[in-house]
């Protein structure tokens, strides 16, 4: 499966546009910490087996790596 990858101005743009998505920050709390983007969640990485099966199907989400 290929997960398509979009820009940091694609998403700033769905934001200016008020697109209906949930932004998850998948990076580690350290990283979190440092900064994040605002409104986005908190779900790292290392413990995506705790949290991935609380994905709503029908939810568009974005998610944010390094």
């Amino acid at each position: 499966m290929r997960i398509p990858q979009i820009t940091v101005q694609e998403l700033k743009r769905m934001r200016d546009d008020n697109e209906s998505f949930t932004l998850i920050d998948v990076r580690e709390i350290d990283e979190w910490n440092f900064c994040h983007i605002e409104k986005s969640e908190f779900k790292p990485l290392s413990e995506i087996n705790t949290w991935v099966d609380t994905l709503d199907p029908d939810v568009h989400y974005v998610f944010l790596c390094h």
